[in-house]
């Protein structure tokens, strides 16, 4: 803190230097420049800077407020851009919560019309953990009948995945 303060007093010191040196040109006057040139004593320097040490901080405190509340709305422009965001993004989610819960329904409906046979050669085709969201939605006899008529290692892939299903909630539910 010191050197700032002598740096600061020596820099304005100079300014001084260079008004006087210029002012003793001017009016010739040798005593004056004698003077001028001295250098500051070391009391001198002290008294300045602890003069000033006071309004530093407070320079400092201010530009470092500035700069805090620069920050703050940066950060409140942030938020506020991401709350946009969420609420947009809940929107689409909605959404698509909404069709997905008619295409499955609509999906189960078309496989409950079916005859086993039809069923079963279409399940088998998909993927077993879709087979098996399907056949969850079907009433037992109608997934039993559909079951019958697949490849036996597809309807065991499928009735493991049900099973397994039905076990995490179970374990789940008792917990």
């Amino acid at each position: 803190m010191i050197r700032f303060c002598v740096s600061i007093f020596l820099k304005i010191q100079n300014t001084f230097f260079i008004s006087v040196i210029f002012s003793t040109f001017l009016f010739a006057n040798e005593s004056h420049r004698a003077a001028s040139l001295s250098s500051p004593s070391k009391e001198e320097i002290s008294k300045y800077c602890s003069n000033i040490v006071d309004i530093a901080r407070d320079q400092r405190y201010v530009l470092q407020k500035e700069e805090l509340e620069k920050l703050k709305k940066e950060v409140d422009n942030r938020i506020n851009l991401l709350e946009k965001h969420k609420v947009e993004y809940q929107h689409w989610l909605t959404r698509y919560e909404k069709f997905f819960a008619i295409t499955k329904k609509s999906i189960v409906d078309i496989y409950k019309k079916m005859t086993s046979a039809a069923a079963a050669a279409q399940l088998e085709k998909i993927n077993p953990e879709t087979a098996s969201s399907i056949l969850i939605k079907l009433n037992a006899r109608q997934a039993s009948s559909i079951m019958a008529e697949m490849d036996p290692q597809k309807a065991a892939v499928i009735t493991n995945i049900i099973s397994n299903l039905l076990n995490s909630k179970l374990s789940k539910g008792s917990s």
